[in-house]
């Protein structure tokens, strides 16, 4: 992985044709509220907790990706809680149906 000042690169994602960088990071403890990513717009950047499980880190991503939709689509009543309760669903979705996103990208069909 490619080290940055802000963490270890993963990989870059295209969202609404706008690259994101994901990071790794160790975030530091903070008493009142423990973080296991952050969404930062003006760097283009989606952090996630290093120390967090691979199974804790996508549905992070996810949840992160859903700040991604709301900051680029202005949805500004939308609560965090409901951004939390989406990316749940969201990964649940994907997960028991992974043929979904080979169904959704087949181009083949096209006509």
């Amino acid at each position: 992985m490619v080290m940055t000042d802000r963490g270890e690169l993963l990989f870059m994602l295209r969202i609404m044709g706008l690259p994101i960088k994901v990071n790794l990071v160790e975030f530091t403890e903070d008493a009142d509220d423990q973080v296991f990513g952050q969404y930062d717009s003006y760097n283009s950047l989606i952090e996630l907790d290093k120390l967090s499980s691979h199974l804790h880190q996508r549905v992070t991503l996810l949840h992160e990706i859903l700040h991604v939709f709301q900051d680029y689509l202005g949805l500004d009543n939308v609560k965090h809680k409901d951004v939390y309760s989406m990316s749940q669903a969201l990964f649940c979705l994907l997960s028991e149906n992974r043929h979904l996103v080979e169904w959704l990208m087949d181009e083949s069909r096209n006509e």
